[in-house]
């Protein structure tokens, strides 16, 4: 079973939210997700959305920091810009 963390990062005019999922997962695929780099985040687009994928073969960012306390390893990124101003909720 994987641990999945989520981090937001506003502005003041509009909030925009880079949503990371980094987890563990197990043995599978020849191929690393196409979200693997944060360049190739996939985006989630509305007031409210939701996605599913899987973390199986991807890797980490070369320099990607430490995801609170867990070395970076299997990390697929996902990119979301508030259609209005105010608090997101994740």
């Amino acid at each position: 079973m994987g641990r999945g963390k989520a981090s937001w990062v506003g502005g003041t005019a509009a909030v925009v939210a880079t949503l990371l999922l980094a987890a563990f997962a197990g043995s599978a695929p020849a191929a690393a997700p196409a979200n693997d780099r944060f360049a190739s985040a996939q985006p989630i687009s509305g007031e409210t959305g939701s996605v599913s994928g899987n973390n199986t073969e991807a890797t980490a960012e070369p320099g990607e920091p430490s995801h609170t306390g867990w070395d970076a390893a299997y990390s697929v990124w996902y990119r979301w810009t508030a259609p209005t101003t105010g608090r997101p909720s994740l």
